[in-house]
């Protein structure tokens, strides 16, 4: 089974084409393809990866890779 952050990984590289990252380091408008529309797309890709809702409160708070993670894991993800 993947692990939480393999998981993330994939879907980072399903919806930007993201694969050899720096993952540590990668924020969101840093990053010339994770803009405004491609932030919307991840959001739906993590909803259906992870099985879960995301609220605004979150969205607003996944600048990051970090961040992200940190999201998926207070949402039991």
């Amino acid at each position: 089974m993947e692990s939480r952050e393999q998981r993330l990984q994939h879907v980072f590289g399903r919806t930007m084409d993201l694969r050899e990252v720096d993952w540590e380091t990668l924020e969101f408008r840093h990053e010339a393809r994770w803009d405004s529309v491609a932030h919307l797309q991840l959001i739906v890709e993590l909803e259906q990866e992870f099985q879960i809702t995301i609220g605004n409160d979150e969205v607003l708070q996944m600048t990051s890779y970090r961040n992200i993670l940190d999201v998926l894991r207070r949402l039991g993800a």
